[in-house]
């Protein structure tokens, strides 16, 4: 399919041939951001505007959702010494601005550009350092 602007493409011969032959994986709610894999191979994608963060399995479903108290949710890490704590991150701040005086006073104090954790029941991957060359990632 065309996908829309809230797709997430999958490239399933990126490593032998790049980025070529894309295929819709996803339709998220809102607009993708921030994502990561965890150690099942899972992608977990923030949802700029929906204020969540989705596991999708490999086959594209939905397995897990986390709401966040805001909508703005930008970008996601996997954390602390088993990797099972997802912080996510959030660009609220800005929207902020945008909102009505009695929109504002419902947003709790700290939670406009805040950072948020999360416990989770399956562990992320440690993230590799660039060393300046993307064959150093593979």
């Amino acid at each position: 399919g065309a996908g829309s602007a809230s797709t997430i493409w999958q490239f399933s011969e990126y490593i032998l041939k790049g980025m070529i032959n894309p295929k819709p994986f996803a339709e998220p709610i809102g607009r993708p951001d921030g994502s990561v894999i965890d150690s099942e191979g899972c992608l977990w994608n923030a949802e700029f505007g929906s204020g969540r963060v989705v596991r999708y399995r490999r086959d594209g479903g939905v397995d897990m959702v986390v709401r966040v108290p805001v909508n703005f949710v930008t970008c996601i890490a996997f954390g602390d010494h088993d990797l099972k704590t997802l912080y996510i991150t959030n660009a609220s701040v800005f929207a902020n601005k945008k909102l009505s005086t009695k929109k504002r006073e419902v947003l709790p104090e700290g939670f406009a550009g805040g950072l948020f954790k999360v416990r989770v029941p399956v562990a992320g991957v440690p993230e590799k350092k660039f060393k300046g060359s993307s064959a150093d990632l593979l």
